[in-house]
């Protein structure tokens, strides 16, 4: 587990930004990405235009997979902080398919990726492995919604500009977006309990359980020690 966050240590307390890390879940950021895609087992067309018109979609007939290069710049709205990376993913869907009609667009999915991120936000390389999950988004034209394992939406602006066509064996598809993500600090319910001993908090945005330091009992006044 430590050589996958070798940047996070004891002694560097919100990975040294403790002004600027306010956004609890790390959701708030703007994100100007261009992509490219090389997928296997996928059939269809479509194209896209900033969300707001397009048509066409795409299917996997018996699952499938795909290698996304892509190259981005995270601002934090919030902060002004910038972040530039680029990064990898590998996934391998086992069902999925998307569809858009002028402005209404919707994709569903049951994959597992594996990505790897290489930003100046930390100057290390960051692989995320993530196991088989359900995911539906939708929306109309530039308003959309996320929706993972079905206990957690997420509210995204993505101005998505694509062109995708799917052969079966080799398919192509470049895009380039610009998404804006809202922090939730004020709108998630933490949900606090004790396990084994331990508090732990569940963000019931994405049903993580984080620990949370004990909380220090009242002394009365009159104790005596």
């Amino acid at each position: 587990m430590a050589n996958k966050f070798v940047w996070v240590t004891p002694y560097n307390y919100a990975e040294n930004d403790p002004v600027g890390a306010i956004d609890l879940w790390g959701l708030q950021k703007l994100k100007i990405a261009g992509n490219f895609s090389i997928t296997t087992g996928k059939v269809g067309a479509e194209v896209k235009v900033a969300n707001l018109l397009g048509i066409g979609g795409s299917t996997y007939l018996a699952g499938g997979g795909s290698q996304t290069i892509e190259v981005y710049v995270e601002i934090d709205t919030r902060t002004g902080n910038i972040n530039l990376g680029v990064s990898h993913s590998d996934k391998v869907v086992a069902k999925g398919s998307s569809s858009v009609i002028g402005p209404f667009h919707h994709s569903e999915s049951k994959e597992m990726e594996t990505k790897r991120d290489l930003s100046t936000n930390n100057g290390a390389t960051k692989t995320t492995e993530k196991t088989f999950k359900s995911k539906e988004s939708g929306g109309i034209g530039p308003v959309g919604t996320e929706e993972k394992e079905g206990n957690s939406t997420v509210f995204k602006s993505d101005f998505e500009s694509r062109v995708e066509v799917n052969a079966g064996m080799v398919g192509v598809e470049v895009g380039m977006s610009v998404e804006y993500t809202p922090g939730n600090e004020t709108s998630t319910q933490n949900n606090t309990q004790e396990q084994g001993g331990t508090q732990t908090t569940t963000n019931t945005a994405n049903g993580e359980i984080i620990p949370t330091p004990p909380v220090t009992p009242d002394i009365p006044d009159n104790w005596q020690y």
